[in-house]
């Protein structure tokens, strides 16, 4: 690590330490979250899980070719459950990644771009990747994550990425972080797992069902009084394909973004 006195970074050594040590109940969520971190060259691609307040897998692949790269990243997901769970897929658009997320998209992943260098949703950061980066590290500090197991090699890498991305204040007075590229100037590894983890608890879950269950409870118990006829399965068809969510409308999830919005949609 490159951890020069004085240096303010996104989250200290110390915090990370303390975090480390804290027991944390696990919340499960109601979805999988699976941020994707992509790279070329010697850095790794990440696939990297999360279920509810907890870090599940971290799956690491260094490989050049990005078709391979895609190739591993669509076998990696399916093999986590994609199909058969609700699972929100993001995927780094930046650079390298917005083509391997095209490229998972054709192998039929549903997968969101996130640009850490996109305009931030909160005006007191440089784009939306020092958002991310910030919010985490608040996030560990206050408990929210639960720590995950220190001894397997790829948490202790992501314990040293953490620690080594220098916070920067903008010119224009903006919370920013260091570049990748002035990182590896001062002989520091790419944050690849770090990013990951902090796409996975950073961006909101946009998995929803498409609406509020009703309670029909009180029309039930007059029909029973009167000794009507009553379901609460309309027979109409169509009124079914709305009520449920997932492929096709037939209330079988497929994974990834179906019903986003209250609608059965696959952006």
């Amino acid at each position: 690590m490159d951890y020069g006195a004085g240096v303010p970074h996104i989250i200290e050594h110390g915090e990370l330490e303390a975090w480390r040590n804290k027991t944390i109940g696990v919340l499960h969520g109601r979805n999988l979250v699976i941020a994707c971190d992509w790279a070329r060259g010697g850095d790794d691609n990440v696939i990297l899980v999360r279920d509810g307040n907890a870090i599940t897998d971290i799956c690491t692949c260094r490989e050049k070719d990005t078709t391979k790269a895609a190739d591993w990243a669509a076998t990696t997901i399916r093999d986590l459950g994609y199909g058969s769970k609700n699972m929100m897929i993001i995927g780094d658009a930046t650079g390298v990644g917005g083509p391997i997320n095209d490229q998972l998209r054709r192998r039929g992943i549903k997968i969101v771009d996130f640009n850490f260098g996109a305009k931030s949703t909160d005006p007191r950061f440089e784009n939306e990747g020092s958002r991310i980066w910030h919010l985490v590290a608040q996030m560990i500090r206050d408990s929210k994550i639960v720590p995950p197991p220190y001894h397997q090699q790829d948490v202790k890498r992501l314990f040293e990425q953490l620690a080594n991305r220098q916070e920067k204040v903008g010119e224009n007075g903006k919370i920013g972080m260091e570049s990748k590229k002035d990182m590896q100037a001062r002989g520091v590894s790419s944050p690849d797992i770090a990013d990951a983890m902090t796409m996975a608890f950073g961006q909101p879950d946009v998995l929803a069902h498409s609406y509020l269950p009703y309670d029909d409870s009180g029309r039930q118990e007059i029909s029973r009084q009167h000794g009507w006829a009553y379901t609460s399965e309309p027979d109409d068809e169509s009124y079914k394909d709305r009520r449920t969510w997932g492929s096709g409308g037939r209330g079988e999830d497929s994974g990834g973004l179906s019903g986003f919005g209250g609608m059965n949609s696959d952006w």
